[in-house]
């Protein structure tokens, strides 16, 4: 961790520029009067705009009162030309009347003439009948016949004379009611015109108003915006040249600043050329020590190898032991086996009474104790049996104390069984 930490290679410190001088701080000064004036400048060409556009509304406003007031005249010079033309159509209607009349006279007349053509020809038959009979002697035939013919002759002509009477009549008045007609249109068409022509009048007055009004107005409008114009113009090349001198000291003031900082990174450069030799020397400083602490981690490695194997050694040894102490166990388990054989048979004779008689024993795999496994056995524990602890231990198990093996209770080693007593056995 220490080589590390020297390794660790130091921050560089950014080269700044350093803060502006009393010259730029005046022309910022100078370039903000200046910008203040031209935004005072400009706030007047609008409040001139604004008045201009006032002008404008108001001329609008009376442009408006005065289409009002000509429409107001047009609707009044309007009402009797509708009354002329109302007029014109009811006698427009009674002059279709009148025609209709004319019609069905004509019509009658029609009738009539049909009737004195039909009243001619019956006059022509009986002229022609006076004729065939004129050849004969009876003259009270041709007397009778001739009083007729003039009776029906008279009264054709009599009812032509009154047919003709009545279309010349019903001529007459039709003709007099269409030049009545005629003069009543005509009056209304006067009228009419008259009225159209003050219409027209009046609306071409009212265009040329407002065209002088727009006129004025645009001209107005157009002076005002011009010299707003010339007054924003003014202003915007006061502040470009404002700006541009700014611009020019601004240049300079950085030009300064620029070489101030190029000093300063020169500076900063040499002291990283430094900063870099030293961490080169930290760099092979730490290298050596990483490579005494690899020599140190591989000799470590090596004691631990060593250690390692002496481990597997011993439990090895101990695995071999193990193996020693099961086939120890094996063997005891079969001592026990033949001593729970022998005591029965031993608890069979003495029971049949023959004390005195030993049985022969078999040969036991092993004789030492099973608790000290030092002294052969000699006692066998009640009431289990098992012939398998020496005197000494045989009477501490019964007592209940601490034997070399630990065991504190009355109880069999082998079958953990309550022990009452202990009795010895005869080989």
């Amino acid at each position: 961790a220490a080589a590390l930490s020297m390794g660790a290679p130091k921050a560089e410190k950014p080269a700044t520029a350093g803060p502006p001088s009393e010259t730029t701080g005046v022309l910022l000064a100078t370039a903000a009067k200046e910008l203040e004036s031209m935004r005072d400048r400009m706030r007047a060409s609008r409040a001139a705009e604004v008045e201009a556009i006032k002008k404008v509304a108001a001329a609008e406003a009376r442009a408006v009162a005065a289409e009002a007031a000509t429409s107001t005249k047009l609707r009044e010079l309007q009402e009797p030309l509708l009354e002329a033309r109302a007029e014109l159509a009811r006698e427009s209607q009674s002059h279709a009347a009148l025609k209709r009349e004319v019609d069905t006279r004509e019509a009658m007349c029609i009738s009539y003439k049909s009737e004195l053509e039909e009243s001619r020809t019956e006059l022509k038959e009986l002229r022609t009948q006076l004729e065939h009979q004129r050849g004969r002697k009876d003259d009270a035939m041709r007397v009778e016949a001739k009083q007729s013919f003039e009776k029906r002759a008279q009264v054709a002509e009599a009812r032509a004379a009154e047919s003709q009477a009545e279309v010349a009549a019903a001529r007459a008045y039709a003709q007099a009611q269409v030049r009545a007609a005629n003069s009543r249109a005509a009056t209304a068409e006067d009228r009419t015109k008259a009225v159209q022509d003050a219409l027209r009048r009046a609306e071409d007055e009212h265009r040329d108003y407002c065209e002088a009004e727009q006129v004025a107005h645009r001209a107005e409008a157009r002076a005002q915006a011009s010299k707003a114009e010339e007054e924003r113009r003014a202003a915007r090349e006061s502040a470009r040249e404002a700006a541009k001198e700014a611009s020019r000291r601004a240049a300079a003031e950085e030009a300064r600043r620029v070489e101030a900082a190029e000093r300063q990174r020169r500076a900063a450069e040499a002291e990283r050329s430094k900063a870099r030799r030293e961490e080169e020397k930290r760099e092979r400083e730490r290298m050596r020590i990483e490579s005494k602490a690899a020599e140190e981690v591989r000799a470590g490695a090596a004691r631990l190898q060593e250690h390692n194997d002496s481990l597997v050694a011993l439990v090895e040894s101990q695995g071999r032991e193990l193996d020693a102490a099961k086939v120890r166990l094996a063997a005891l388990e079969r001592s026990k086996q033949q001593a729970e054989a022998l005591l029965a048979e031993a608890l069979a004779q003495q029971e049949q009474g023959g004390a005195d008689a030993v049985p022969a024993r078999p040969l036991l795999e092993s004789e030492e104790c099973a608790v000290c496994m030092v002294q052969p056995r000699t006692h066998a524990l009640l009431n289990c049996g098992h012939r398998c602890v020496c005197q000494g231990c045989a009477q501490d198990i019964v007592a209940g104390k601490a034997t070399p093996r630990g065991v504190r209770m009355a109880q069999c080693p082998v079958c953990r069984s309550d022990v009452d007593r202990a009795i010895y056995i005869y080989d």
